[in-house]
Order: structure tokens, then sequence, then C-alpha cells
């Protein structure tokens, strides 16, 4: 298969939706350093920018998956992924500015396809818009509300299988961007 491969270029939703401990920059608030839009790069530090940001590629930038209408300045969604609970999980952190993207056209379709695996079993999927969490079932999307501070919610399989969410104080490792 013969992929294209994507980079950044104008987008800078990642500097604005994701929350990013190590910077003391919440979920929500555009980064001290982006430049939305500009040509060329949208961080104006990019030769130099951040451990934490360098290490960071969004699925639409590694995974040939992902369509390409679902560039996170096209459909105002981030998808990342994120191991946790011996899972992995996609988490979709959502513009604040625009906090209905996510259940709209070909993201919202995606997202909901990414709750299965091929073989069928559940595929947690969060969706994240600032501090408020859901949860992307195959039948439905939960509202799990807000968690702050050094609270997150973790995902695990309940007794029938589904999923369950559960809010737990974050023993993550600082300097990694704000999980689910």
């Amino acid at each position: 298969m013969n992929h294209t491969v994507r980079t950044c270029g104008t987008c800078s939703l990642c500097c604005k939706a994701m929350g990013i401990e190590e910077l003391k920059k919440p979920a929500g608030v555009w980064c001290e350093h982006a430049r939305p839009g500009r040509p060329g790069g949208a961080c104006s530090i990019h030769e130099t920018r951040y451990p934490i940001c360098r290490g960071f590629h969004c699925q639409w930038i590694v995974s040939p998956d992902v369509p390409e209408e679902l560039k996170p300045s096209k459909c105002k969604v981030i998808l990342t992924g994120v191991q946790g609970a011996g899972d992995d999980q996609l988490v979709a952190y959502c513009d604040p500015a625009d906090p209905g993207a996510w259940r709209r056209g070909a993201i919202y379709g995606f997202l909901k396809r990414q709750t299965r695996r091929p073989d069928g079993r559940p595929r947690t999927v969060i969706v994240r818009v600032g501090p408020r969490y859901w949860l992307v079932t195959h039948d439905a999307d939960l509202d799990l509300g807000e968690a702050g501070g050094r609270k997150r919610f973790r995902i695990e399989p309940g007794p029938d299988g589904r999923p369950v969410a559960r809010l737990v104080e974050d023993s993550s490792q600082s300097g990694r961007p704000a999980e689910a």
C-alpha cells in the first residue's frame, strides 16, 4: 500500500485541546507557543519544542487507517491511542470551541466503528471536551461528567464484559499528556 507521509502542516489543535501537565497547560487553552494556521508549522518554537510535544503524534499522523477528512484541523477532534488497564484505548480530544464536533459526520461514524475490534471484542473509546468525558460504546454515548485536578476515569471491563468507568486518583507520570 502506498501511504503518503502526513505532517501537521498548519494544524495545531493538539496545542489547544490537550492538557499537558509538564507545561502546566490545561486542556482547552492554547499553548503560549501555538500559532494556529501559520504556514510552515503552527508552533513558534517547533525546532526546539518541548520533548513531550516532540514525542506526540496524533493518530491522523501515524495511522493510515484514519481517513484524510479526520485531520484534526478539519474535524476539530484529535485522536490518540493510550495504553491503559491492560487494553489499548482511543481517546478523542474535541476542540472546546466546538464541543459537539465529535458527534458530527465522519468523525462520529469513525468513533462508533472503533468501539469494536475486528474480532468483535469491545474497545474503549473516550471523548474529552475540556474537563468533561464521554464513554462511547457501540450502543450509546455515556456522559461521565467532569474529572479535574489529579482525577481521571479508568475504564475497565465489567462483569458482563461491558465497559465500566471509575473515577480514580491519577498516578501517571508527570510530563505525559492528560489521559482519559
